[in-house]
């Protein structure tokens, strides 16, 4: 991983280690908003605090719905990737 840092500093100076960083953000930020959401609305349905198990239920549903969100804009983000990965060979 160090030798993949020291190489994108050489090729793109130290603005290359963040290269990238917008399509990251504009996707992380809704999954976010999304994800926490879904948390506080299910929770809200739930009488009291949830078990163990509901409270990783109610995560791994709040994931789901926000990944299920997020998705297309994965997709973009993917496509728009570059194809050349030498560097992290």
């Amino acid at each position: 991983m160090l030798a993949v840092c020291v190489d994108v500093v050489r090729a793109e100076r130290l603005r290359g280690l963040w290269r990238g960083l917008a399509p990251s953000v504009l996707r992380c930020v809704p999954g976010v908003g999304i994800y926490f959401c879904a948390l506080h609305s299910l929770e809200r349905r739930l009488r009291g605090p949830p078990s163990p198990l509901q409270a990783l239920l109610l995560g791994a549903s709040a994931r789901a719905l926000a990944g299920l969100c997020t998705l297309p804009i994965t997709v973009v983000k993917t496509r728009f990737e570059p194809k050349n990965h030498e560097r992290c060979r």
